[in-house]
């Protein structure tokens, strides 16, 4: 399994383009940290943060007034937090209007 793993993330090191310093880094990381899913970019690990965060809203909906783990305020600044990521993810830099041709 180990082996396979090290092969897999050498090649996908070499195929991101990473010298040999950032392949054996990387390969580090890899070793210390193997729960973590080093393929995956940036954005997927952002919403595995706001999937998180859902949950634990609806955990906290779960329980009683009495109960509930977070200060009366915090569900509103976690829910903000969820909607400026996901704008963030769902962001699309392409322009809303293709240019007129009518003109031409």
């Amino acid at each position: 399994m180990t082996l396979t793993l090290g092969i897999h993330m050498t090649m996908w090191c070499k195929s991101q383009g990473l010298s040999q310093p950032q392949l054996q880094t990387t390969m580090e990381q890899t070793k210390k940290y193997p729960s973590i899913d080093w393929t995956k970019n940036e954005y997927h690990k952002l919403q595995e943060i706001v999937d998180l965060l859902k949950s634990v809203l609806e955990r906290e909906a779960k329980r009683s007034c009495t109960s509930q783990h977070l200060v009366p305020g915090d569900e509103d600044v976690v829910e903000e937090v969820i909607s400026m990521l996901e704008e963030r993810i769902d962001y699309d830099p392409s322009p809303q209007y293709e240019p007129s041709l009518a003109g031409i």
